[in-house]
């Protein structure tokens, strides 16, 4: 359930995003594109999800918790989503989030 509910978020987040980027899309493709010095509204979009997960080190363990059984109840032959599961790790990566967050915890786990 919170694996899902952190989805949605996310995918929430995404939409929206998306929809400024569309509206703004003028203003973000001449004015900040041309300084370097400036971040595009998506970047500017994906480090607001980055500052709120990482203000709050417990929804960033729980997430990681939650993948990480999810990926052993796999491998013990239940059935996961794995579309979820994709669509999550994709997300920490997006985000910039999986190596420091993920990475290092399912590699000691799979060993």
């Amino acid at each position: 359930a919170f694996l899902s509910l952190v989805h949605g978020c996310w995918s929430a987040h995404c939409e929206e995003m998306l929809t400024l980027r569309s509206i703004f899309l003028y203003l973000d493709r001449t004015y900040v594109m041309q300084s370097a010095a400036r971040r595009s509204l998506w970047e500017m979009g994906l480090h607001s999800f980055r500052a709120q997960l990482s203000a709050r080190p417990e929804l960033l363990a729980k997430l990681r918790d939650g993948v990480l059984a999810s990926i052993e109840r796999e491998r013990g032959g239940d059935q996961v989503e794995r579309s979820l599961l994709a669509e999550l790790l994709r997300m920490l990566y997006d985000l910039g989030l999986y190596q420091r967050h993920f990475e290092e915890q399912f590699l000691a786990a799979s060993s």
